[in-house]
């Protein structure tokens, strides 16, 4: 087991103890940053997929974790800006391993997703660990890509899809479910954003259900809305158990479901407002929506946006 110490002049010591890889030092090779307001400032590099926290003592025996410290590696340095403390108090990183339950995976390798941004659905397919495909509604054969996976929380991931060595695309994943949720898009070509957009995403679905038709019933299911403020899942009872939700995600009650043709109408209600539904579907798993909101004192208030049927529920 190795250590080592520094002081700074406000009498603040860093330790550092590597000890089977799992405490990360904090060398002090150069000045630690300290702030105008006498704050320091701690930075360790990280491991996509490792969690770290940082840990203070006064005594080098004893040690409590710094609270809202956990983070999650993504390859990147990690930073930390402490209160001007008092003499004597020492900090570390603990480096906490890979975090253990949540809605996202690991490894992405052989699923295939349909993102659904504003009625556009875009394929994206994983053959292993680096390589993929993305294809768009229209485009005659899929783009053959190459990307990299860091899971940034316990319900989210990022991908990184390089097209070609000067066109990528970013995907930030929050998982509502374990096979489906939202994404932020953005692509960059020599280094300029020139396209970002928010989707909801799920399993590809199979060519048999690829035709436009609205289920007649959702009893015991879910309508994942994209909503302009965030996701909203909107769960249909009337009577039956619902399935579980990992994770603790939220939803609300839908009632009145009534389904004809490729279209659907249903109503969301609480004790401030009433939002009225009307879907219309792209395929068997998902299309577009309007939403009119009746609030009781103010005008009544529209909305378009995209929705999903999750699928595995």
């Amino acid at each position: 087991m190795n250590s080592s110490f520094s002081s700074l002049k406000s009498g603040v010591s860093l330790c550092g103890i590597v000890m089977h890889c799992s405490l990360l030092s904090l060398q002090a090779q150069q000045p630690i940053p300290v702030t105008p307001s006498r704050a320091i400032q701690l930075s360790i590099p990280s491991v996509p997929g490792n969690t770290y926290r940082l840990y203070s003592s006064t005594d080098l025996a004893h040690w409590s974790p710094v609270a809202n410290s956990r983070e999650f590696g993504t390859g990147a340095t990690l930073s930390s800006i402490e209160p001007a403390p008092e003499a004597g108090k020492f900090f570390r990183y603990l480096v906490e391993g890979q975090p253990s339950g949540g809605l996202a995976p690991w490894s992405v390798a052989g699923q295939e997703w349909e993102a659904n941004s504003s009625g556009n659905f875009t394929a994206y397919r994983f053959f292993s660990p680096t390589n993929g495909s993305v294809q768009v509604p229209g485009q005659a054969a899929p783009a053959l890509v190459t990307y990299e996976l860091v899971r940034t929380g316990e319900n989210s991931l990022k991908l990184t899809l390089s097209f070609s060595a000067n066109r990528t695309r970013t995907i930030d994943c929050t998982y509502l479910t374990t096979t489906s949720g939202t994404l932020t898009s953005q692509d960059t070509t020599n280094g300029i954003v020139v396209d970002s957009a928010h989707a909801i995403f799920q399993p590809l679905p199979p060519p048999s259900e690829l035709l436009p038709s609205a289920p007649q019933g959702l009893n015991g299911r879910f309508i994942l809305l994209q909503e302009p403020t965030g996701p909203t899942l909107a769960a249909f009872a009337d009577g039956k158990k619902l399935p579980a939700l990992p994770g603790n995600t939220p939803f609300v009650l839908g009632e009145g479901y009534h389904a004809e043709g490729d279209t659907a109408t249903f109503t969301i209600r609480d004790e401030q407002r009433v939002d009225f539904y009307h879907l219309q579907f792209n395929s068997l798993r998902g299309g577009i929506f309007f939403r009119k909101r009746t609030t009781p004192g103010l005008p009544s208030a529209a909305q378009n946006g995209t929705f999903l049927l999750p699928a595995g529920l």
